[in-house]
């Protein structure tokens, strides 16, 4: 099996993730135990040294993972297991749904007129009554401006 080992330059929430490839290797076997969603994968090559790698891809499970360790095993083997990252490898599927959001990321976009009480906002109401100094004329037509904010 081959696993490509990759850097993960962006948030772990983000869907489009921008990763830089470290390696690939195609020597890899699955332990017996092992799940796809949370891998353990028997390396004839030492990565423990390889620090920016946190992430990787496995093209036969097509799926991204993140890394959660690396552990010396005998012979000269190492085990990599990871935690599969739902987001980046169903992004297409995911990005192609048709959503009603009733929540949102507080963030500056955020759009303050859906009102799904995660933001706390101030209202306050302003009446004015002018009167009109030459009352109205017999026309029947009115004229209403209003102003908001």
């Amino acid at each position: 099996m081959e696993v490509v080992l990759l850097q993960n330059l962006s948030e772990n929430n983000k869907i489009g993730k921008e990763t830089k490839i470290i390696k690939t290797l195609s020597d890899v076997r699955a332990r017996d135990d092992s799940r796809i969603e949370s891998p353990s994968l028997i390396l004839n090559e030492d990565i423990s040294s390889m620090t920016d790698v946190n992430y990787f891809y496995i093209p036969d499970f097509k799926r991204y993972y993140f890394k959660t360790s690396v552990i010396a095993a005998t012979g000269r083997r190492w085990i990599l297991q990871g935690d599969v990252d739902v987001l980046e490898s169903f992004a297409d599927d995911i990005k192609e749904l048709t959503v009603i959001a009733d929540k949102q990321q507080a963030n500056n976009k955020a759009d303050k007129y859906i009102d799904d009480s995660s933001f706390i906002t101030e209202n306050r109401m302003f009446n004015t009554v002018l009167n009109f100094s030459g009352g109205f004329n017999d026309a029947g037509q009115f004229i209403l401006i209003t102003v908001g904010g």
